[in-house]
């Protein structure tokens, strides 16, 4: 009895120890679930990963552009323009997101099975307004898009065709300038 006292004490001593120890970092930045096939995106145009990058939409999506002619094993690493002083190539952030009731859901399911000849089951959905960006020079480049996400089998995709290009022709800021 006292040996399982003493372990247990032990044992209660090293989590608290853990815990003030993992404290005091920087706090870490969370997304939204739907978020994360826009997260995983950029992480792999950013890294050049084109099979994340396609694994970032739903089977069909990702079928029809394998089979189709405009087809490129090394589809982001023609994406951006080659800059190699810079960091970060390529981000996105979602600026707004709305749900999608069921009967919208109901509709993507339907348009699905027209465009790919798949079934899904959509559980959830999220239209999003997402700007994806470049710096070009001293400038931001920005290539604003509506884009759903849809959550299939507890995993989230984006909804549609996969994108093969971005146009970054608008001005956003001088990143310079940026805060």
């Amino acid at each position: 009895m006292k040996a399982l006292k003493s372990a247990l004490l032990s044992i209660m001593l090293i989590v608290t120890i853990i815990s003030v120890c993992s404290c005091g970092g920087e706090p870490v930045k969370t997304s939204l679930n739907y978020e994360r096939p826009v997260i995983t995106m950029a992480r792999a145009v950013d890294s050049m990963d084109s099979e994340s990058y396609l694994n970032c939409f739903t089977d069909g999506a990702k079928l029809k552009y394998m089979k189709s002619d405009n087809y490129n094993p090394d589809l982001v690493n023609t994406m951006l323009p080659s800059q190699a002083d810079n960091k970060r190539l390529f981000k996105a952030k979602v600026v707004s997101a709305q749900s999608l009731d069921k009967n919208a859901i109901t509709e993507l399911q339907k348009d699905y099975v027209a465009q790919y000849k798949k079934r899904i089951s959509i559980t959830k959905a999220q239209k999003m307004t997402v700007e994806f960006g470049t710096i070009q020079g001293n400038t931001e480049q920005i290539d604003r898009r509506e884009l759903t996400a849809v959550r299939i089998e507890n995993e989230w995709f984006i909804y549609g065709d996969v994108i093969e290009e971005f146009d970054f022709g608008k001005d956003k800021k001088d990143s310079k300038t940026a805060s």
